[in-house]
């Protein structure tokens, strides 16, 4: 019995399948990213604003494009945000992955030109505040020696806006800082090592992405005996033992007449509680002396005090 092959190009048929695999994974990424859309709230960062008042020496230390790294790694790390990038290298990523899906060679609707998902809110960055450098005297009677210390600040304001409203729904002041302590050395000069400013830029990070999170998600009593309750957030939302929170019942959600929008609950304060046992994923509290154990219910909301 005789076989006959077909003359295949086998070159041209691994071309083929290559290009079929990843248009099937990618086509399974986007069921899966649009499906957990649906749950995940969409968040975007818009261009940093930085201060007139920040130098032009201090601005050549102002690495922004670290900073967003930082915000953004932060925020992805809750899992509670669908992060919308901004970053121009990965947008002409995408626009490049766009029109490769529109050519003949790869037909398909892997991406759609001009397809972008609009955020629920979007975070607008502004350094207000910023310095970082080198301070020395010389060592008296030591000729060639010096005494330096590092120092470093870092403020910002972080606004939160709907873009339905095309309003700020909340600021959050936001501030690192850093001092070494002095030491000697043989120069006056230089600056701090970029170590610090990291430092600095991820402290700032991951209090915007806790504020976030208890913005959009609050923190809730999800369990209560006696005056033992179990709430909500763990290390993964940077509780510790001993913190004090605000205990307040939510109420009735506020709709705005006119425009239909929801304008949050009327909360009433109920007292204070605080945290004894911190687990990764959740924790449990004391409900404070003061306060009234029976009045406080299964969720309840949670703020830190201001």
């Amino acid at each position: 019995m005789q076989y006959i092959v077909p003359n295949v190009d086998l070159k041209m048929a691994k071309k083929i399948r290559i290009v079929g695999i990843y248009f099937i994974s990618l086509a399974l990424t986007f069921c899966l990213v649009s499906a957990g859309s649906a749950e995940q709230t969409q968040v975007g960062f818009k261009d940093f604003i930085v201060s007139k008042a920040i130098g032009n020496s201090a601005k050549k230390d102002l690495d922004l494009e670290l900073l967003l790294n930082e915000l953004e790694t932060a925020i992805e790390r809750t899992n509670k945000f669908m992060l919308l990038t901004r970053k121009q290298a990965d947008l002409d990523d995408i626009a490049e992955e766009q029109q490769l899906a529109k050519s003949k060679a790869y037909a398909g609707d892997a991406a759609f030109e001009g397809f972008q998902a609009n955020a629920d809110y979007l975070l607008q960055p502004n350094v207000t505040h910023f310095i970082f450098g080198r301070e020395s005297k010389q060592v008296p009677n030591l000729p060639g020696s010096f005494k330096i210390r590092d120092f470093g600040e870092l403020q910002m304001n972080v606004r939160v806006i709907d873009p339905t409203l095309g309003a700020v729904s909340r600021t959050f002041p936001l501030k690192s800082s850093f001092a070494t302590d002095w030491r000697l050395d043989t120069k006056s000069g230089g600056k701090p090592p970029k170590g610090h400013y990291i430092s600095m830029a991820h402290n700032i990070a991951v209090k915007l992405a806790d504020e976030l999170v208890d913005f959009v998600y609050p923190m809730k009593i999800i369990k209560i005996k006696g005056t033992t309750v179990w709430l909500n957030r763990g290390r993964d939302g940077g509780l510790k033992a001993g913190q004090k929170l605000n205990i307040y019942f939510p109420g009735e959600e506020l709709i705005d007449p006119d425009t239909g929008v929801n304008l949050g609950s009327a909360e009433e304060y109920l007292g204070r509680l605080a945290i004894t046992d911190v687990k990764p994923k959740f924790s449990l509290g004391n409900i404070d002396e003061k306060t009234d154990a029976s009045r406080i219910s299964s969720g309840c909301i949670l703020r830190k005090p201001n």
